[in-house]
């Protein structure tokens, strides 16, 4: 695959990109300031601009998805979905242990929620 040529433009509206991505990602100020720090030390060990381009385009990527499933989760489920985790949980001895009573079902492993609704059930490997 042919790498994409990346300009000093590119590479700073990436850079700021990636840092309003971390501030949605990263709450906590000390974390975000270690995140930014060690990627900002990376990007200086980089020998070069396609280098560092190739760095925040990497960066990037998994910042939006990460912001991505952190909005997902942030939608409240709906009360129906719930109610049938919920039930689902109750007949299974394995769900009650793989699913904390004390959690709510967003926090589920396996369960993934898209605008309120469950959009990945996913139990594949949790045991």
């Amino acid at each position: 695959t042919r790498q994409h040529s990346f300009t000093e433009e590119d590479v700073s509206q990436m850079h700021e990109k990636v840092r309003e991505l971390a501030q949605q990602q990263y709450t906590d100020k000390d974390e975000l300031e270690g995140w930014l720090g060690k990627l900002d030390s990376e990007l200086q060990e980089s020998s070069g601009l396609q280098e560092r381009g190739n760095r925040l385009q990497q960066a990037l990527k998994k910042l939006e998805e990460e912001v991505e499933d952190l909005r997902a989760r942030s939608v409240e489920p709906a009360a129906e979905q719930v109610e049938a985790l919920t039930l689902l949980r109750g007949a299974s001895e394995v769900l009650c242990k793989l699913w904390p009573e004390d959690r709510p079902p967003n926090e589920w492993n396996g369960v993934t929620f898209k605008e309120g609704q469950v959009s990945v059930l996913n139990l594949f490997g949790y045991e």
